[in-house]
């Protein structure tokens, strides 16, 4: 572990059950679709605005 904090966002595109990020690790996370929606999640995301 080199100690820099890191984030890391997977997108699947088929609808299935998507689960590849540690829920309890707050730098990960998973979406499932998307759409005009899904920029706006993830550059939130990026910048911790959520």
């Amino acid at each position: 572990k080199s100690g820099v904090f890191s984030k890391l966002i997977v997108c699947g595109l088929i609808a299935n059950s998507l689960s590849i990020a540690d829920p309890e690790d707050s730098g990960m996370l998973d979406i499932c679709g998307f759409d005009s929606q899904a920029v706006d999640v993830i550059r939130n995301f990026a910048l911790d605005v959520i």
